[in-house]
């Protein structure tokens, strides 16, 4: 019989307990405030992680640019040396 008054007890600790309205909606508030908190962070994450892939692929049409310019140029020196090969051959 004094399992069930140890249980009794338990039960009666858990149902006893007050908490003040005061305490109550400063609580409610600050997981509001918290919740709030984790949602506009993942909204400006969000907001960048668009900006940098729009980013990322403005870098790499850049660099196709960069790199194609670098052989165009490669290109034409080749066809210089070539022609002036051409010439001391002739």
């Amino acid at each position: 019989m004094p399992e069930n008054s140890e249980d009794s007890k338990s039960t009666n600790m858990l149902t006893n307990i007050k908490i003040d309205l005061k305490t109550l909606i400063a609580i409610v508030l600050w997981v509001s405030s918290l919740i709030g908190m984790y949602y506009t962070m993942k909204s400006d994450i969000d907001d960048l992680k668009g900006k940098y892939s729009k980013q990322e692929e403005i870098l790499e049409k850049n660099n196709l640019v960069v790199l194609v310019t670098k052989f165009e140029t490669m290109e034409k020196k080749v066809d210089k040396v070539e022609s002036k090969l051409d010439n001391k051959v002739e």
